[in-house]
């Protein structure tokens, strides 16, 4: 198996390149602990984006889904400012 950039539908822009470049955009669940008083982040899932529907919105949902699945009920959700507090109620996260 190449890896080429065959096939991709999923893509980014690229400031250098000034155009959207063939890209495997994935998102991170992650546990946020502490060793030795340094911050590390520990993934408990890690989503590719769907290569029938490579939308952002789509990857979003998949995430939530996988956050309400590893959140455990004394943790709270941190994300950025992609995720809206509607769409993360309504996937019945911090509840």
């Amino acid at each position: 198996m190449g890896w080429g950039n065959q096939g991709l539908l999923s893509k980014y822009y690229n400031s250098v390149a000034e155009k959207a470049l063939p890209a495997v955009i994935l998102g991170l669940v992650a546990r946020v602990g502490e060793v030795n008083g340094k911050r590390i982040d520990l993934p408990k899932s890690i989503v590719r984006v769907h290569p029938k529907d490579p939308s952002e919105a789509t990857l979003k949902e998949e995430l939530l889904k996988q956050a309400r699945r590893v959140l455990q009920p004394q943790e709270i959700m941190l994300a950025d400012a992609g995720f809206k507090i509607k769409s993360c109620h309504e996937a019945q996260i911090g509840g």
